[in-house]
């Protein structure tokens, strides 16, 4: 009983019960892949140009890009002097879809900066740190 305590409170300061299973996060690390929530989709509205310019500028840019807008589909996030979202986003080249998991820096203030850019990537990838 002592043993199982002990581990339920070490797992909640890093994280959650492991006896429970549940772990929203690590202490300073990024949360689980949620579902994207209206923040993360009107982010991704203001940064939609420039994410656009930057895939297009890469080695597939030579493909026809669609008119559909680029989707964000899931994200995690992280709070480090400001908040880091890691977004997975679709775009259609032709007929396929492509995904794309996109970093993007929010600080205190609100200003939005793109990070960086890891992909093509595929549907089933869970997002990563980078």
């Amino acid at each position: 009983m002592h043993t199982i305590l002990t581990l339920c409170v070490l797992g909640f300061v890093f994280g959650g019960c492991p006896a429970s299973g549940k772990r929203e996060m690590l202490v300073g690390g990024p949360t689980i892949e949620k579902p994207v929530n209206r923040d993360v989709r009107q982010m991704m509205e203001k940064l939609n140009p420039q994410l656009e310019e930057q895939l297009s500028s890469r080695s597939e840019g030579h493909l026809l890009w669609s008119s559909s807008p680029l989707k964000a589909i899931s994200y995690r996030s992280q709070l480090v002097n400001g908040n880091i979202y890691f977004i997975k986003v679709r775009a259609q080249l032709g007929r396929t879809f492509v995904y794309y998991h996109v970093k993007v820096y929010q600080d205190f203030k609100g200003n939005l900066s793109l990070v960086g850019i890891e992909g093509p990537m595929r549907i089933d990838d869970k997002i990563g740190v980078f």
